[in-house]
């Protein structure tokens, strides 16, 4: 009976050792960890789920960091500035100078008539510019109107238009209207105005 249970533990070691002892070499399915749908490997989408299977030969590649890279794409090219179109750069304005250069009355005088329609010279040669410019090298409005009690210049038409058009001086008739001229000795007064226009030097 003893040399029967001392075999029978003898028996239960070399079983034990058996059991424990890892296998030396195990087929590829049997290792772990071992994926029981594909046995190279598989390509997931990163949320657990299944894409594709590897086969032996990507495996074999990406073990040797062989695997086929993308081909860098080049650079895009950035396009050329193009120059901004410069705006068009419009044609200067002739410089002009207006003057009055003569004022006669037709009885006694007017002597803050002249200073007083010397003022808006701006405007007379805004006149000449918006409605044609000067045709010579001199332009002239020759103006008629009357002059009451109260001083100022009424009923202004143009005697005459010289080296501007007959719109231009129509504008400076209409600046000169209604303007103070001064007191006259008279009740009513005929007076004429020369308005000259010329480039500035």
């Amino acid at each position: 009976m003893r040399g029967m249970l001392l075999t029978g533990a003898a028996l239960a070691l070399i079983a034990g050792a058996a059991v424990a002892a890892p296998p030396e070499h195990k087929p590829p399915g049997q290792r772990y960890p071992y994926d029981p749908v594909c046995r190279w490997g598989r390509i997931a989408d990163g949320h657990g789920m299944l894409l594709r299977c590897l086969t032996e030969g990507e495996a074999t590649m990406l073990t040797k960091n062989d695997a086929p890279r993308p081909a860098a794409k080049p650079p895009r090219a950035k396009p050329t500035p193009t120059p901004e179109s410069e705006p068009e750069q419009q044609p200067a304005e002739p410089a002009l100078t207006a003057q009055v250069t003569s004022v006669q009355v037709d009885s006694g005088e007017l002597p803050l008539a002249q200073r007083k329609l010397n003022q808006p010279i701006e405007r007379y040669v805004r006149c000449v510019l918006d409605h044609g410019g000067l045709s010579a090298g001199k332009g002239a409005a020759h103006l008629r109107f009357l002059v009451r009690e109260r001083g100022r210049a009424e009923g202004v038409s143009i005697k005459e238009a010289k080296g501007m058009t007959q719109s231009a001086a129509k504008c400076i008739a209409d600046v000169v209207d209604r303007r103070f001229v001064g007191y006259p000795a008279a009740p009513m007064v005929g007076t004429t105005v020369v308005v000259e226009v010329t480039p500035t030097k």
